[in-house]
């Protein structure tokens, strides 16, 4: 999500830096357009930033009209962790864990549906069920980084995978804890929240940086070594 774009009938310095960061979507859809990306799990990423930059454009529209705005960021929770965790499912070297990340999505939208319905709010941003897809992502991704790093011989950096995991990691790690912490510091330090969806927008251009950045690796690092190894065999 773009940092700080709320409704209210225009663009205040902070939603104008969220304006920014929202419209750094569209690198890693201009790089996987560059580089004909043909991997699924690119694709994937690639259709997420699409999404991303809609509806970063389209909060624009309705704080600027004054509109509320906040349902649409509830509703893109789920689209992205389905999306990210899709797309670490098929980086997997094993199949077990490949199919526990997938059947991990299902939950994922049961738990979003249930919070979403009981104890979020569409009056403030979304709270519990941020945390709840950070720690979710965060931890597949880090894990997906150890075990596919176990497989490489070479540069991991010239594959997909290393790029798109550290850049779930580092933005989720602090997207997680943004939206709990600014709703109990905003009636006490607004500045101080201020400060924070910066810093959020700051690290959203670098998570599309690294993005952007995965696509640029040949298709082929999207394919579990393991299995390249049996398909020689």
């Amino acid at each position: 999500m773009s940092a700080g774009l709320l409704a209210g009938g225009g663009l205040t310095p902070t939603q104008w830096a969220g304006l920014i960061a929202g419209a750094s979507f569209a690198i890693p859809v201009l790089a996987a357009l560059r580089f004909r990306v043909h991997s699924p799990s690119q694709r994937i990423i690639a259709a997420y930033c699409v999404l991303g930059f809609v509806q970063s454009m389209y909060l624009v529209l309705l704080a600027t009209s004054g509109r509320h705005n906040l349902w649409l960021v509830h509703f893109f929770v789920p689209v992205q962790g389905t999306m990210f965790l899709w797309a670490l499912a098929l980086w997997q070297t094993r199949e077990r864990a490949r199919v526990t990340i997938l059947m991990a999505i299902p939950l994922f939208l049961a738990t979003w549906l249930g919070l979403t319905l009981s104890v979020e709010s569409f009056e403030t941003l979304p709270r519990y069920v941020k945390i709840i897809e950070g720690l979710l992502v965060v931890a597949i991704a880090a894990y997906t980084l150890v075990t596919r790093s176990q497989h490489i011989t070479g540069q991991v950096t010239a594959h997909a995978w290393f790029w798109a995991s550290a850049a779930m990691v580092m933005y989720l790690s602090f997207g997680s804890i943004l939206n709990p912490i600014s709703s109990l510091l905003l009636p006490l330090a607004p500045e101080r929240v201020s400060i924070m969806y910066r810093v959020n927008g700051a690290l959203l251009i670098l998570c599309n940086l690294l993005f952007a950045r995965a696509m640029a690796c040949g298709a082929s690092s999207a394919v579990p070594d393991d299995l390249r190894s049996r398909a020689a065999a």
